[in-house]
């Protein structure tokens, strides 16, 4: 079995085949799709933090905007991208404006909407810190987050939530920077320790961006697929 997380291991260890030969694969990736120059700032003179996905409960959009919402009343040279939109059924940006609203952060927030995967590494290049604030529940123990390589791929420090395989990966504040999920306050202190350290910011970019050369680009992993396969 070739499995996303260890979740998934101990499952079929416990329930399907406690002798099955079982390889964790988080995900495989080319990270010289993200690697681009001379990509200037989203909004220039603003720090922006960025975001790609479905902005969905399962990838905690509102815990984003809300703390997002926190920290603009402390630092207000702050803009947050979101960038993405559900793929089938009705757009949630229109929900999504309207908390920003509510929050009053509306006018530092820009949402794409959907956009093209080759949009993408130039909208997230753009950014000075990216984001996963990704709340408890079993779709963050089951996966392994494919938009979290590509962060490291684009050599930017990350805020993201401690759930699932997340701990077993990475140190606080030496791959990324750990925050509890569904915790406003805590999420909001996380983006400050960036915002406020520069230094911090670049020595766990570069960290993530080794271990995600070492454990997530195909040309590097295929190498382990290829023992594990011949080995079973």
């Amino acid at each position: 079995y070739i499995v996303a997380s260890h979740f998934l291991k101990d499952y079929i260890s416990n329930e399907l085949n406690k002798q099955a030969k079982i390889l964790v694969l988080p995900n495989a990736m080319d990270p010289s799709i993200f690697k681009l120059k001379g990509i200037k700032p989203f909004r220039p003179g603003k720090l922006t933090i960025g975001y790609v996905g479905t902005p969905t409960r399962k990838d905690g959009a509102k815990d984003l905007i809300n703390s997002f919402s926190e920290l603009n009343k402390k630092h207000d040279n702050l803009h947050l991208l979101i960038i993405g939109d559900i793929t089938n059924g009705q757009t949630l940006i229109p929900e999504l404006k309207k908390l920003a609203k509510e929050n009053g952060s509306i006018r530092n927030i820009t949402f794409t909407g959907l956009v093209s995967f080759s949009e993408i590494p130039s909208f997230l290049n753009a950014c000075q810190i990216l984001a996963l604030t990704r709340p408890n529940g079993r779709f963050a123990e089951a996966g392994f987050p494919t938009k979290l390589g590509e962060y490291f791929a684009c050599k930017k420090p990350v805020v993201v939530t401690n759930v699932g395989d997340i701990p077993k990966y990475f140190k606080n504040k030496e791959h990324v920077v750990l925050v509890e999920p569904e915790n406003i306050a805590d999420i909001v202190s996380g983006f400050e320790a960036l915002i406020l350290d520069k230094n911090l910011g670049t020595e766990i970019a570069k960290n993530a961006y080794i271990w995600m050369d070492n454990h997530l680009n195909y040309r590097n992993i295929s190498k382990n697929l290829d023992e594990f396969v011949n080995n079973v």
